[in-house]
């Protein structure tokens, strides 16, 4: 069983994500590839799903976006 992330990592990877699936013209397929990176890179399915769910929140709401203060990690329920 791999071991879960941080509430600190796990905002800084829907950050990047989101970041990443602003950029391009298609945010979902950047979403599935940011996903399969972090799978690739041993991250364990619950935190995955938890930034999947996080940046498609945010795609869908933008108004709920927040500055990339770490500290002010809070994230929605498992």
């Amino acid at each position: 069983m791999l071991a879960p992330k941080s509430k600190l990592s796990v905002r800084a990877a829907v950050m990047s994500c989101l970041a990443r699936c602003s950029e391009g013209e298609a945010p979902l397929c950047g979403l599935g590839e940011f996903l399969e990176k972090l799978s690739e890179m041993g991250w364990n399915n619950e935190d995955i799903q938890t930034v999947q769910i996080s940046v498609l929140r945010l795609l869908r709401n933008p108004a709920q976006r927040q500055p990339a203060d770490a500290s002010q990690a809070t994230l929605g329920s498992r």
